[in-house]
């Protein structure tokens, strides 16, 4: 029957596809609210979202880190196979010893001076080989250091660069959080006009099934029987499979909701507890309050922000880096000097020169990046303006169409009673009748297509006017 075609192929075009007969077991009713609330609750890219908002908080504290002192700890052991070869040296002579310099000395006796050259020599010469502790079979060397960086000049950039990507990914996961909950309401919305549709199949089955009744009740005093009775029971069948094909669209919107709410069972709507209302304002007033409210704008604007810095980032890149440091290492090989431990501390200066090009580069590359940043939010504006005249104009559009709606539904109404006064007399031919049946049928589903139309354009427009908060 083509008359539910048009209505079922409206729910269709919103992305609801087929699906089996209808499970016969009962299902919790869920509210538009709890729907919403199930959706972000399931929802594996909102998940990923705020994900990423978790890791840019992180890159804060990592920016932060850069501005705080760093301090670590070594320890290095080494093992040489074979050992190292033992360094040996004789013993020195001591010429500072005070016999040799008492009598060596001028004026000195020079016999005395030969006695205490020649008795050092023979002190040397008895005495073992000193051994030199330059490396061992097994090193163990232990170091702490403390650095501080106290001026970096791209420090600061990077650190407000992490902060303003925070909000930037806090801007970004509302809108896309909006978009998706905004499907979900749009499927939840025909979901309900599905059921109201089962509702208007249902009312016409019942009228069949009474004009049936009469026709029977006529039948058994011989009232032209058979040609009147065969056509009631068509327009019974005929009710009971528009009936069929209502539940069936219904199956349907259920199976899409499902899907968007992430869990493999479904759930029945109820009908949304208040209308959706229009933004309060309309026009270029719309407009001008609009670009305030959208996330989306609001993420793009930061980015330009970002993008601004990485030229301030350029400048930064000829201040000079210093920082401070201290340090202490203890080894097990004392070496020359004979200390196992050593003390340090000092400052680093760094000044960049000439790095061939590059920075001048990343400058070029940094203004680039704005004036991409700036065309987009250019082009985000003129898509917003656009997306809040066409939603008011499609808005008005199909509140006319309900209001078109509601006198047909009362005309179609009207109509039939005036047929079925007529039949009584006779005077009008079943198809007649059937005719006026259906047309009923025609102009409720007609009702309940502005209806939706209606719910699905208000959607859009508090979309765009970023009014949306579900």
């Amino acid at each position: 029957m083509a008359r539910l075609a048009g209505f079922f192929g409206l729910l269709l075009a919103l992305g609801i596809t087929p699906t089996a007969s209808a499970d016969p077991a009962p299902r919790p009713t869920l509210s538009l609210e709890q729907a919403l609330e199930l959706a972000k609750s399931r929802s594996p890219e909102l998940a990923a979202l705020k994900e990423r908002a978790l890791e840019a908080e992180a890159n804060v504290q990592k920016a932060w880190a850069l501005l705080k002192p760093q301090w670590n700890l070594t320890y290095n052991w080494t093992h040489l196979q074979p050992g190292p070869p033992a360094l040996e040296f004789p013993e020195p002579l001591n010429l500072a010893d005070p016999g040799i310099q008492a009598n060596c000395a001028d004026g000195g006796d020079p016999m005395a001076c030969i006695d205490a050259l020649v008795g050092e020599f023979n002190r040397v010469r008895a005495a073992p080989p000193r051994r030199l502790d330059f490396a061992n079979q097994n090193t163990h060397t232990v170091g702490t250091r403390v650095s501080w960086t106290i001026l970096d000049g791209r420090t600061w950039p990077l650190l407000f660069d992490a902060q303003d990507n925070v909000a930037l990914e806090a801007s970004r996961a509302d809108a896309r959080r909006r978009e998706l909950l905004l499907v979900v309401a749009k499927a939840y919305y025909s979901a309900a006009a599905t059921q109201a549709a089962i509702g208007a199949a249902e009312r016409a089955e019942a009228r069949a099934q009474s004009q049936q009744s009469i026709t029977e009740s006529r039948a058994e005093v011989g009232d032209r029987a058979k040609p009147l009775l065969e056509a009631a029971r068509a327009a019974v069948r005929q009710a009971q499979n528009d009936v069929a094909r209502a539940k069936n669209a219904h199956e349907q919107s259920l199976l899409a909701l499902a899907l968007l709410l992430g869990g493999d069972g479904r759930f029945e709507v109820s009908p949304p507890n208040a209308p959706l209302t229009k933004p309060p304002e309309a026009g270029p007033a719309l407009r001008a309050s609009s670009l305030a409210r959208r996330p989306d704008l609001t993420a793009a604007i930061l980015a330009v922000e970002i993008a601004e810095r990485g030229r301030d980032d350029f400048w930064w890149s000829f201040v000079p880096s210093v920082s401070l440091f201290a340090g202490w290492r203890y080894s097990n090989v004392q070496g020359l000097t004979g200390q196992n431990d050593q003390w340090s501390f000092g400052v680093n200066a760094s000044l960049p020169l000439y790095d061939g090009g590059a920075r001048y580069a990343e400058a070029d590359l940094a203004d680039s990046r704005v004036r991409t940043a700036r065309l987009a939010v250019d082009g985000l504006k003129q898509r917003l303006f656009a997306e809040l005249e066409r939603g008011e104009l499609r808005l008005e559009a199909a509140e006319l169409v309900k209001v078109r709606a509601l006198e047909t539904l009362s005309l179609a109404q009207q109509n039939l009673e005036i047929v079925k006064a007529q039949r009584e007399v006779g005077a009008v031919r079943p198809l007649e009748l059937q005719e006026a049946t259906d047309a009923v049928l025609d102009a409720e589903l007609g009702v309940i297509r502005a209806d939706v139309e209606i719910a699905v354009g208000t959607l859009d427009l508090l979309q765009a006017a970023g009014l949306f908060e579900p």
